[in-house]
């Protein structure tokens, strides 16, 4: 099955303002930079804005930056100033940018928890918790440790749980998962029990649905309104808001796929050998067939059925398709808008795609014709020493791009590297040329990127992380 595109899709909806920022850890536009040991920040014109004065600090987060000093950690804003006194164990920022956090972040000091509250200034809960990871509030709520129990509490610390958890999830559109000796509950804001899922292998969770499997395989679908339990099916993901992809293996051990609604309605027949969504629609193959769904409002329509051997979403009113063993593109009546004649292709984003043919990478516009041919390098790229000077890097390659009006930015990894720690010389990187193909210049990158989308207006690049929780920004390394 041909990749999805569905992280670059997130990636550009906070790119094009379509996606509250507020979803992501995003960062700012200060820059972590190092003198003599220390550590400050810098403009993205490489002008000194925090002075080089800390251990250790970290990406600006919602607007503050966690930083160590003399052994001790606290939180700066933007100004430099000391927002969270430089006295603590740890700081536990979690999602600072998530409205029901209020502006409270965890502090640890001698092994227990508490909240500091960065827009009073002042400690808001009592450090008497024990040491956790990643706390923050939904729906107003948080989950703590009280010895190896869990429980919730609200924004003044009153502890709300009638009972102690060995294990507690956050609440979702009112419900939350629980568990104690083995055994896994549904629960709502009043903690009565919805379902009791029991003794589980999978739990899945989105937008106020559990989806959970039990020790004997049989599938559950909860929410505040309804229940379904036993249901006997091999696989239960979620497939859109509105349907979930179910499965069956077949003595045979091929797997079949259809569509059910929360109802456990069976919308689609069990019996293709793939189905996968996409913004707005739905994909499903049978043999050597692939049909095409758009979904409106909860509302499936069939869109068009073609055959070829392998097919994804539609993209800027295009489908990337296999025939043959080239790739091409369908437009939604199923016509061969641009032909199969490319050894490797991707999805269209505002209406360029990168194209590849014998090892050599370009991009072609909607109509197929092409913007600029072997600009970027599968093998062998222009990479930087320390000094950013030239040198060549047989190990890197190429894996995602931003497009502009004036630059083609190409994001590039280390093969053998890709999903580990990067050291110095492993780092991914993201190189720019102009439409010529001239090489213009580059940076390396201290995170693991997934992909790459630039804002022209503000003259950035943002990098989505592989986890798809975070975003980062980077100046544009032709500007620097």
């Amino acid at each position: 099955m041909i990749h999805t595109d569905s992280v670059h899709h997130e990636l550009r909806k906070v790119v094009l303002g379509t996606s509250s920022q507020r979803k992501y850890g995003f960062y700012n536009m200060y820059y972590p930079d190092e003198s003599n040991g220390k550590w400050g920040f810098v403009d993205n014109t490489g002008k000194l804005v925090i002075p080089m004065e800390y251990d250790y600090v970290s990406d600006y987060r919602g607007g503050y930056s966690v930083v160590l000093k003399d052994g001790r950690w606290g939180l700066i804003d933007m100004d430099g100033d000391i927002v969270v006194p430089i006295e603590y164990d740890d700081i536990i920022i979690g999602n600072l940018l998530n409205n029901d956090n209020n502006g409270l972040v965890g502090v640890v000091k001698n092994n227990k928890m508490g909240f500091f509250d960065v827009n009073e200034r002042r400690v808001a809960i009592p450090l008497i918790f024990d040491e956790t990871n990643g706390v923050h509030f939904s729906e107003g709520w948080a989950v703590v440790n009280k010895g190896k129990k869990e429980i919730y509490i609200d924004q003044s610390g009153k502890t709300i749980s009638p009972e102690e958890w060995d294990t507690a999830w956050d609440f979702d559109n009112g419900i939350a998962v629980v568990s104690k000796d083995g055994i896994y509950f549904v629960v709502d804001k009043a903690f009565d029990v919805l379902d009791t899922i029991g003794n589980v292998r999978i739990i899945m969770r989105s937008n106020g649905v559990v989806v959970a499997e039990n020790a004997k395989n049989e599938w559950s679908i909860i929410s505040g309104e309804r229940k379904l339990s036993n249901l006997h099916y091999s696989q239960i993901d979620y497939c859109g808001k509105a349907f979930f992809r179910a499965a069956i293996k077949r003595k045979n051990g091929k797997t079949r796929n259809g569509l059910i609604d929360i109802n456990g309605n069976i919308v689609i027949p069990i019996k293709y050998e793939e189905l996968y969504s996409y913004v707005g629609g739905l994909v499903l193959k049978r043999r050597n067939k692939w049909m095409f769904f758009e979904s409106t409002d909860g509302n499936l329509s069939p869109l068009v059925s073609i055959k070829c051997q392998e097919a994804d979403g539609f993209y800027d009113g295009l489908s990337r398709v296999l025939r043959k063993g080239k790739f091409g593109y369908i437009n939604k009546k199923g016509e061969e808008i641009i032909p199969c004649q490319y050894e490797y292709s991707r999805n269209f984003q505002e209406g360029k795609a990168v194209v590849m043919n014998n090892n050599k990478w370009g991009f072609i516009d909607v109509r197929g014709e092409a913007l600029v041919v072997n600009a970027i390098h599968q093998k062998g790229t222009v990479t930087y020493d320390d000094e950013y000077q030239a040198t060549e890097r047989d190990e890197m390659f190429f894996t995602d791009a931003a497009l502009s009006d004036d630059y083609l930015f190409a994001l590039y990894w280390n093969e053998g590297n890709e999903w580990g720690v990067n050291s110095q010389d492993n780092r991914p990187e993201i190189l720019v040329f102009d439409w010529k193909g001239n090489f213009l210049g580059g940076c390396r990158l201290a995170e693991r990127i997934a992909c790459i989308e630039y804002d022209a207006a503000r003259d950035v690049i943002y990098g989505l992380s592989r986890s798809t929780e975070t975003i980062y920004t980077y100046p544009n390394p032709v500007k620097r």
